[in-house]
């Protein structure tokens, strides 16, 4: 089942929500190669994997986690909302 859901494709729409962008910059990515998508139907829609946003969220994290020491000496000065993510 864990596998089924990370094939699963999601809609523009679906992965400006989990990002947090407005649905035009997930187009915009995709048109630039950015985002691994695919175009579905008469219309084009695009398809954007879910293992693809996992891996991107991941490599973020990570980019995050290794940045963020080299700025705060002291856990105190990082922002909640950063501790929260590096959390997992």
């Amino acid at each position: 089942m864990a596998n089924a859901t990370r094939n699963q494709l999601l809609t523009s729409g679906e992965v400006a929500r989990i990002l947090q962008v407005n649905v035009n910059t997930i187009r915009r990515w995709c048109d630039r190669g950015m985002i691994e998508h695919y175009r579905i139907g008469t219309r084009g829609d695009r398809r954007i994997p879910l293992s693809f946003i996992d891996s991107l969220i991941s490599q973020v994290r990570d980019r995050i986690t290794t940045i963020v020491p080299a700025f705060c000496d002291n856990d105190s000065k990082v922002p909640s909302y950063i501790r929260e993510y590096q959390a997992g």
